[in-house]
C-alpha cells in the first residue's frame, strides 16, 4: 500500500509539472474534463433531478392565491361541485361558466383547501402555455449547480431541467405527457395518497388563441383520464371551449362537465346589503348588472364612493352610464365592426333567443348576404360571447348578456 501510494505521488507531480510547463496541454486537459462532466450530469443527474422535482411538486401541490375581492359571495353549492369534480376519476374535467360567476375564486377555494395532490395554474400568455404549464409542473431548477451545468449544455433557451419541442402543440403535450407520467409512477409507489389533478385556468384564452393546442390538451386530459393516472381539469369562460370538445364526440364523452351558473337575485342582492347598499336599490342594481360578480364589485365599490352624495334615482341612472360605456365599447370592437355580428345580433333582437344552429339557418335564409360558412358564423358567435355581450342558457339558446345590454343594443341597432 505504502509503494502504491508513494508511485501516485510521483505520477501526481510529474503530472503537474507536465501541466505547468505546458499550458495548452492543460487547457485541452480542462475543457475535455467540463465535456466530460457536462455529459454526466446530462445523462446521470439531470434526469434524476428532473423527475425529483416533478415528484416534489405533484406531493407538495400547489396553493393559489385567492382572487381578491370586495365581500366574496357564498356560493357553497359551487364549491361542493369542484370538490367533487376533482375526486372523480375515470374523466377528465371541465369547470364552465359566464364571466364574474366566480368560477375561478371556487376552484381556487378548493386548491387551498388540500393542495398536497392538486397543481393549479392561470394560463396568461396563451401562446407561451408550454413553459407557463412546465414551471407549474416543477420542470425549474435555480440552484448554483444547475446554473454552471446549463451554461456548458444549455437546453436552447429554456430552463434547466427540460428542452422542449420547439412546435407549441407539441410542447404542451410533452408537459402533460411528462407530468402524467410521473404522477403514474407515484400512484403505482402508492406515494400520493389521491388521484393527481392538474387545474389549468383560464384555458378559454388557449381556445381563441390557438385552437390546436386547445385540442391538444384535451387529447391528454382524455387519455390521461382513462388511464387513471391523472385527472387534468379546464377551467374556463363560455365561447370558445365548449363547441371544440363536443366537436370531437369522444372527448365529450370523456369529459365531466360542472356548469356554475349566474348569480341568483337573492345573493346578489344580498351581496349589495352587505356592501351597506340599501336593499331597495340593491334590487334594482340587481336587475341591470344580471348578477355578474365583475359588474357586483363594480357597483358595490362605486357606491362606497358616490353613493351617499346622490339619491336612488341618480345613482341608478349613474350606473345604467357605466354599464352603456362597458357595452359600447364591446358593441365597437365586435357588432359596429363585423357584418355578420351585426346581423346576429339584429336576429335576436328581432327573434328573441336562439341556438347557434336558429342563428345559422337564418342567416342563410337572408338574401342579397355574401356567404358565410358555418364555421365562420359560429366564430363570430364565440366572439360576441367572449365579449360577454350574448350568453348561454341552459337550454342552450343565447340571449343578452344582461338587461341593459338588450337595452343599450335595442337602442343602437334599428
Amino acid at each position: 500500500m505504502a509503494a502504491f501510494l508513494r508511485r501516485l505521488k510521483v505520477a501526481t507531480r510529474s503530472t503537474f509539472n507536465f501541466l505547468v510547463e505546458r499550458p495548452g496541454a492543460a487547457a485541452v486537459l480542462a475543457g475535455a474534463a467540463t465535456v466530460v462532466a457536462g455529459g454526466v450530469y446530462s445523462t446521470q443527474i439531470k434526469p434524476v433531478r428532473f423527475r425529483r422535482a416533478i415528484e416534489s411538486t405533484l406531493q407538495a401541490g400547489s396553493k393559489p392565491e385567492l382572487i381578491p375581492c370586495f365581500t366574496p359571495i357564498d356560493r357553497p353549492e359551487v364549491i361542493i361541485a369542484v370538490k367533487n369534480l376533482l375526486r372523480e376519476s375515470g374523466k377528465f374535467g371541465v369547470v364552465i361558466a359566464p364571466s364574474g360567476t366566480g368560477k375561478s375564486y371556487a376552484t381556487r377555494v378548493v386548491c387551498n383547501e388540500d393542495p398536497s395532490w392538486i397543481l393549479y395554474h392561470e394560463i396568461y400568455e396563451p401562446r407561451n402555455a408550454a413553459r407557463e404549464l412546465a414551471k407549474a409542473a416543477g420542470f425549474i431548477g435555480e440552484g448554483f449547480f444547475d446554473f454552471i451545468f446549463e451554461s456548458v449544455n444549455p437546453s436552447k433557451g429554456e430552463c434547466p431541467y427540460y428542452r422542449l419541442p420547439e412546435k407549441h402543440v407539441e410542447a404542451v403535450s410533452y408537459v402533460l405527457d411528462v407530468v402524467g407520467e410521473r404522477a403514474k409512477y407515484m400512484m403505482k409507489k402508492k406515494q400520493l395518497k389521491m388521484l393527481p389533478c392538474f387545474v389549468i385556468d383560464g384555458v378559454d384564452l388557449v381556445a381563441k388563441a390557438e385552437p390546436e393546442v386547445f385540442q391538444a390538451i384535451v387529447d391528454r386530459a382524455k387519455y390521461w383520464a382513462n388511464l387513471g393516472a391523472l385527472k387534468i381539469v379546464l377551467v374556463s369562460s363560455e365561447g370558445h371551449v365548449m363547441p371544440l370538445i363536443e366537436g370531437t364526440s369522444a372527448s365529450n364523452r370523456s369529459a365531466r362537465i360542472v356548469e356554475v351558473l349566474d348569480i341568483d337575485d337573492s345573493k346578489a342582492v344580498d351581496y349589495l346589503v352587505k356592501c351597506n347598499v340599501p336593499l331597495v336599490l340593491a334590487k334594482r342594481l340587481s336587475t341591470l348588472t344580471g348578477n355578474r360578480m365583475i359588474y357586483l364589485e363594480n357597483v358595490a365599490s362605486i357606491y362606497k364612493t358616490i353613493g351617499a352624495t346622490m339619491d336612488e334615482d341618480q345613482f341608478v341612472e349613474e350606473i345604467k352610464k357605466y354599464l352603456r360605456r362597458f357595452v359600447q365599447n364591446a358593441l365597437d370592437e365586435t357588432a359596429f365592426n363585423d357584418p355578420p355580428s351585426y346581423l346576429i345580433v339584429k336576429k335576436l333582437l328581432q327573434h328573441g333567443p336562439m341556438t347557434a344552429k336558429q342563428i345559422v339557418e337564418a342567416l342563410r335564409q337572408e338574401k342579397d348576404l355574401p356567404h358565410w360558412d358555418e364555421k365562420r358564423i359560429k366564430e363570430v358567435i364565440f366572439s360576441l360571447v367572449a365579449a360577454n355581450l350574448l350568453r348561454y342558457q341552459a337550454d342552450k339558446t343565447l340571449t343578452w348578456h344582461s338587461k341593459i345590454i338588450h337595452d343599450v343594443v335595442l337602442k343602437e341597432i334599428k
